[in-house]
């Protein structure tokens, strides 16, 4: 299930300072808006796709996380960051399919 988070909990994830982030397992991090009709559709569909992975899924909403919004240049929603558990990131953006996004999961474990 999708953990809505804020910046601050987004800083026990990511150090700041270092621009780097600290996780010792899988990460997706959805950034989105309550008005962002796609946004919905990815969220359903990555919570059906990590469903019993070893996987933390959060979504920060864009709209109340300027900060983060323009720190990971974020441009069009739904706006995804992969990140493994070397903390190595990859960001995806856009109206991604529940294939598409298997891929991407799959590929990120």
């Amino acid at each position: 299930m999708c953990k809505e988070i804020g910046i601050s909990e987004f800083g026990e994830i990511y150090d700041f300072d270092m621009k780097k982030f600290n996780v010792t397992k899988a990460t997706i991090v959805e950034f989105f808006a309550d008005w962002c009709h796609p946004c919905k559709v990815v969220e359903k569909n990555l919570n059906d796709i990590t469903k019993g992975k070893d996987i933390n899924v959060v979504k920060i909403n864009s709209e109340e996380a300027h900060s983060l919004v323009e720190s990971f240049q974020i441009r069009n929603l739904p706006n995804i960051l992969l990140i493994n558990s070397d903390g190595e990131a990859k960001q995806v953006s856009g109206n991604l399919s529940k294939f598409e996004l298997e891929d991407i999961v799959d590929e990120l474990m």
